[in-house]
């Protein structure tokens, strides 16, 4: 089976509302926000500080009030810059599924993959940037009946990003089937980083020539495969000494490391400082802050 059968099938929201509104400070577990794709849309606000996105491997740097659309099926990432920000993921079935006819049509290209939202909006007198920020507050605020203020808030976020031409094509066939096999690919490892991971493993499933990979895989991510695959272990053991308390080997075995040596290196290469050193200071912040 190629990789591009593999689909995420995590349910967003609850009770068959698919949306969910994440709150993001530095002490959020998933604060630097690590590659990855889904099927659904995101919407991003920034309330202080800088965020450093990554859209398709595009670098942006939003500022304080600057609000983000993300595409579904877009690879994505953000490092916060002494950041507070928000988040809302949403399954664009929430509307189209109430819409019939044209108004359900409009939709058809975004969820399709074949028209992507212009990606930027910072804090402007528009009905279009009230009309979003009014998502957030409605989201935030998750009043008694709120469900239905969100359903109309979206319809009316997508009538302004229509109307405003904020809604483009994407050019070429080929360009989304690459985009679309590496999303599935890095979900595929997201969920394997445990095991052992060859190239040769990852061309057979995406149907990609090594060679061929690793460039597309770059053009991306900006990472090669290998790379990707020790930085995403180096993280997941990062998580499991700093949150699930594992000592230095444990959380090497955790991650999908096979030796400590190796695993000490690549993590003071990605990290910057050497696994024990990493669990001496996370342990002595913990103290601190008691």
């Amino acid at each position: 089976m190629k990789i591009i059968d593999y689909e995420e099938k995590r349910e967003r929201g609850k009770g068959g509302f698919p949306i969910e509104y994440h709150f993001l400070t530095s002490s959020h577990l998933r604060y630097v926000m690590q590659l990855h794709w889904h099927k659904e849309f995101e919407i991003i606000r920034v309330l202080a500080g800088k965020l450093r996105i990554f859209l398709n491997n595009a670098e942006y740097i939003a500022e304080t009030g600057d609000i983000v659309f993300v595409s579904g099926h877009m690879l994505h990432r953000a490092e916060p810059l002494d950041c507070v920000y928000e988040v809302i993921v949403y399954d664009l079935n929430l509307i189209r599924g109430n819409s019939s006819g044209k108004a359900s049509e409009y939709l058809v290209p975004l969820m399709a993959g074949s028209s992507e939202l212009e990606a930027f909006l910072h804090p402007e007198n528009t009905e279009l940037y009230s009309t979003a920020v009014s998502l957030f507050e409605t989201m935030c605020a998750a009043a008694p009946f709120y469900e239905l203020s969100v359903c109309g808030t979206l319809c009316k976020m997508f009538y302004h990003l229509l109307a405003d031409g904020r809604i483009n094509k994407i050019g070429g066939s080929v360009h989304g089937h690459r985009r679309k096999t590496i999303a599935t690919l890095v979900e595929w490892i997201e969920t394997n980083y445990r095991d052992k991971i060859t190239l040769s493993d990852l061309s057979k499933l995406s149907g990609f020539n090594e060679k061929y990979l690793c460039r597309v895989f770059r053009e991306f991510t900006g990472d090669t495969p290998t790379a990707y695959i020790n930085r995403l272990r180096c993280e997941r053991a990062a998580f499991e000494m700093s949150v699930n308390r594992k000592n230095v080997t444990e959380a090497a075995y955790e991650s999908g490391f096979n030796e400590l040596s190796h695993f000490s290196r690549t993590f003071k290469k990605y990290k910057g400082i050497s696994p024990r050193e990493f669990c001496r200071q996370t342990s002595k912040g913990d103290n601190q802050d008691a």
